[in-house]
């Protein structure tokens, strides 16, 4: 797979468990899931489940694959000291949810997102702008190549973050790591 593919496939993953999330939480009239850029879900702003997408190098008799990895905080208890960073579904609902219901919902979100990564439906990428939470606000990235800032005005249908500066120019931010004092 070539190395351009990775973020919208972790755009999609993050998604699927977005919309998965959303439907429990709208249910019992609790605010959405959203996507925080670039690959991580919040609820309320509070960090809920991060995904993370490695891509693996062929082996002999073994064609090259890309494992997917997905932390959610179901049931789990916040740390005090946590508590304005993250949340947990059960902590949003005010009780447990059920494991098996909740994972069976994320994998056939995921599905569906993933679905649509693979053949290039360009809902997808409507979707996870739809769905993110950083449109219109202001955002500071660490990227490799330093640190930027600006206004997010979308997710690129390849999974960058494109910025407007003070002079209204758009600046295309391919990787970092936003740092709004979230880190978790």
């Amino acid at each position: 797979m070539p190395p351009r593919r990775i973020p919208p496939l972790a755009l999609a993953t993050a998604t699927g468990v977005a919309e998965a999330l959303s439907q429990r939480l709208v249910a019992n009239s609790v605010s959405e899931a959203r996507l925080k850029w670039p690959n991580d879900v919040t609820v309320n702003g509070k960090k809920i489940c991060g995904v993370l997408v490695e891509p693996l190098p062929p082996a002999e008799n073994t064609p090259a694959a890309v494992v997917i990895g997905v932390g959610v905080n179901i049931n789990n208890q916040i740390e005090a000291d946590l508590a304005n960073r993250a949340t947990s579904l059960a902590t949003e609902l005010g009780t447990n949810a059920p494991l098996s219901d909740c994972l069976v919902e994320i994998l056939d979100q995921v599905d569906l997102q993933v679905e649509a990564w693979s053949t290039g439906d360009p809902r997808l990428h409507e979707r996870w702008n739809r769905t993110c939470q950083d449109l219109g606000r202001q955002l500071s990235i660490e990227t490799p190549g330093g640190h930027v800032e600006g206004t997010c005005r979308e997710i690129t249908p390849d999974g960058h973050l494109v910025l407007e500066q003070p002079d209204g120019s758009l600046q295309t931010v391919v990787s970092g790591t936003t740092t709004d004092g979230q880190s978790i």
